[in-house]
């Protein structure tokens, strides 16, 4: 990302809880396969219905955080006339491949063992180190694959010759029922149940949490961030009776739904960031190697780095016009250690591969508005050539007033106007590598007769300025 942001207390708290819940409640159906029995009589049903209620109960009583919630979690499961988020998990439980008895308890032993995989994976997202972050494939194969399909649309294809009939893999209902989470609460403006919380002042069932608190806290954290983080390009965020924004899971959850509602994969961006650029596009495929990466840097992502802006740069190519500015690549700053030019180096690659930065600077003119703004910005700055009038030294007049100009994109407007880090290093390669008497001639070629142009953007100010004082005693 272009910038740092940080990951509100409140968000890592409530949501830690929320897919440490999401992994309970699989291990729990990985071990009760009887949840999902088919029942039709209405009695019976209502008595498995409560067996399996209790059986949850019991089960939650052995889990440390969760024991004072775990009648209320599992009535909000199986609450009556709901049916989504409780049918993907029974189904989760109940699917073998076979309907041999030992088969059937060879197949749940690798069912229960998946469940602990993707219940680390989640850990050690969460943990709050340096440690590699290793994620297997959602869909990685065991002896039972073949006999799958992922995509329920496959089980409507008839079987070739001599091939079984497929059943819809349970990796696929353990997919559907992780991600109602978050289509269900993040997804929407339905908070998440207080009592999905392992914090004791929740037990009174007051402080809920959703989609909305999830942004109020981010700005509220992060108070100054007004353009995206991850491109600098556009404001990412409107706020009225609502606070409008993108959510980005950086590792995609279409195909990592273990972290759709994980607080270190949730990030707000811009709408060019989230759906057109990177949209599923996956962290851990190496698009230029056509493999999977055996893991991530956890410095890499986000929550957790500096922010490119920090310990980068771009390489530009100056000129005194903005149509000859030319754009080319981000890279390490000088001075750095070895290793951290390594984890630059793989955060700028991973920049350029989900999204596509900084090439979608230089596409459709792009370059040409961010050096034509910078250009504007110089030329007011420099109040339109007047820093030139009776100066004993135009070169180092103009070159100073630059020098502040250069301080002030750096320092005061990263974060507060789009492509302040492009329009810094096009400023700095500008000053550093330009003909500063050139550069003044250009100046002076802007404003050209910059007293008479004074005299008349003197005359317009005061004409909007009367009809201001107008309007205003009307009013009153």
């Amino acid at each position: 990302m272009i910038h740092a942001i940080k990951l509100p207390d409140i968000t890592r708290d409530r949501l830690q809880d929320v897919v440490r819940l999401q992994m309970h409640l699989l291990a729990f159906a990985a071990c009760t396969p009887e949840i999902g029995r088919e029942i039709k009589d209405k009695k019976e049903k209502a008595e498995a219905e409560k067996k399996k209620k209790e059986q949850l109960i019991r089960y939650f009583n052995t889990i440390e955080g969760f024991k004072m919630h775990g009648r209320e979690i599992a009535n909000w499961l199986w609450a009556a006339g709901t049916k989504t988020r409780h049918s993907h998990l029974e189904q989760f439980a109940c699917t073998f491949s076979s309907k041999d008895v030992k088969e059937k308890e060879a197949e749940q032993k690798v069912k229960q063992a998946w469940c602990q995989r993707l219940s680390k994976e989640v850990e050690d997202l969460l943990a709050q180190d340096n440690k590699p972050l290793v994620v297997k494939p959602f869909y990685d194969e065991d002896q039972y694959s073949t006999k799958y399909v992922t995509d329920p649309r496959d089980l409507k294809k008839p079987a070739s010759s001599g091939q079984e009939k497929q059943l819809l893999h349970w990796r696929t209902h353990a997919k559907n029922f992780l991600l109602y989470f978050y289509d269900f609460f993040l997804g929407g403006d339905e908070p998440f149940p207080a009592y999905f919380s392992t914090d004791p002042s929740n037990v009174s069932g007051e402080e809920s949490f959703g989609r909305q608190d999830l942004l109020k806290a981010f700005l509220d954290e992060n108070r100054g961030q007004e353009i995206c983080a991850t491109c600098n390009e556009a404001r990412y965020y409107s706020q009225g009776e609502y606070i409008h924004a993108h959510l980005d899971h950086y590792l995609p959850k279409s195909d990592y739904p273990h972290f759709a509602c994980h607080p270190y994969n949730l990030v707000p961006v811009c709408y060019f960031c989230n759906s057109p650029t990177k949209g599923r596009s996956d962290p851990f495929y190496d698009p230029v190697l056509k493999e999977r990466r055996p893991f991530l840097s956890k410095e890499t992502l986000p929550y957790h780095q500096m922010g490119l802006s920090q310990v980068a740069y771009l390489d530009v190519t100056p000129g005194i016009e903005a149509r000859l500015v030319k754009i080319h690549s981000i890279k390490p700053r000088p001075g750095l250690t070895p290793q951290s030019i390594k984890l630059v180096e793989e955060e700028i690659k991973l920049m350029q591969e989900l999204y596509d930065i900084p090439d979608r600077w230089n596409r459709d003119e792009q370059a040409l508005k961010i050096s034509d703004t910078l250009f504007r910005r110089m030329r007011h700055f420099i109040g339109d050539g007047q820093i030139l009038s009776g100066a004993s030294d135009p070169v180092a007049g103009v070159t100073n007033a630059l020098k502040q100009l250069l301080y002030y994109l750096d320092n005061d407007d990263q974060q507060k106007d789009p492509f302040t880090f492009a329009m810094t290093w096009i400023l700095g390669a500008l000053l550093q590598e330009g003909d500063p008497q050139a550069l003044v001639e250009e100046v002076n070629s802007w404003t050209g007769q910059s007293l008479e142009k004074s005299q008349y953007r003197h005359e317009q100010a005061e004409k909007l300025l009367k009809i201001v004082q107008k309007a205003r005693k009307e009013e009153a």
